[in-house]
């Protein structure tokens, strides 16, 4: 018998299998993503109630009282959306890592195809300068966005200018981050194992349109071309980099209206 006939006898032994990967169905995502998201409310109530509980009792036993009820209402308000969104962007990121490389799953890698960036980019401004007109040209507008929930959010703030900042860069910085990496980050890279562009795009939307219900009953309606439009910038460039910054680009737009809208109305 010869040498490679010897070998061939005996081959080496197989190495130990890789663990398999961690199940991941488009519905069992999205079930996942369900629980996540009503996790991080949860986690939001329990944690508020316990903080303010806190600075209650020891407002008291210092003797000092609580603050104004604008100041206490607006903080509790302020510390509930960033709790919430900090929370939402963690369970994001947690599972990320639970199923391998974070960047590759949040999609936070660059941009392909950066001119449907671009073009989304130039719709995006040509639509901001149609609703500025609106604004000033249709009262019937305006006093829609004077009367809106983020008009009210910010006359909450009016009279506490730090409050209003922090406020408004959670919404504007915090809130673009933690949902897109969360909707079309992560459960958009799960879905796609599974399914085309087209479904992943009506599932992570609706799940993200229906949320945005505790806003309004019309919210979601209003939101339906944004959601649109960042559904097919994430698609083409491959990832949440743009998407990221025409969601803040749209929130600082829908703010600086209703603060327009505000000052127009109590002229």
């Amino acid at each position: 018998m010869t040498a490679a006939t010897s070998a061939d006898a005996f081959p080496p032994m197989p190495q130990d299998n890789p663990a398999p990967p961690p199940f991941r169905g488009p519905w069992n995502e999205i079930l996942r993503a369900v629980g996540y998201y009503l996790l991080s409310i949860l986690i939001t109530v329990v944690f508020t109630i316990l903080l303010v509980s806190a600075f209650a009792s020891i407002a008291v036993i210092t003797g000092k009282g609580l603050p104004p009820v604008p100041v206490l209402t607006g903080s509790i308000i302020l510390l509930a959306t960033v709790l919430h969104l900090s929370f939402t962007l963690w369970l994001a990121v947690h599972r990320a890592k639970a199923l391998g490389d974070v960047s590759r799953e949040l999609a936070l890698e660059p941009m392909r195809r950066q001119h449907v960036f671009a073009g989304a980019l130039a719709l995006q401004i040509v639509l901001i300068c149609g609703l500025v007109e609106m604004a000033i040209l249709i009262p019937a507008f305006r006093t829609g966005l004077s009367h809106g929930l983020a008009a009210r959010n910010l006359a909450l703030f009016d009279s506490q200018p730090l409050l209003s900042i922090c406020f408004v860069a959670a919404l504007n910085i915090l809130a673009p981050i933690s949902e897109e990496l969360f909707f079309r980050g992560w459960l958009w890279t799960a879905l796609r194992q599974s399914w085309g562009g087209v479904p992943t795009a009506l599932a992570t939307s609706c799940f993200w349109l229906a949320l945005h219900a505790a806003n309004g009953r019309l919210t979601p309606i209003v939101l339906i071309p944004l959601a649109a439009m960042l559904s097919v910038v994430r698609h083409y460039t491959g990832s949440v980099r743009g998407t990221m910054l025409l969601h803040a680009i749209n929130n600082a737009t829908i703010h600086v209206l209703a603060v327009g809208a505000l000052r127009l109305s109590a002229v």
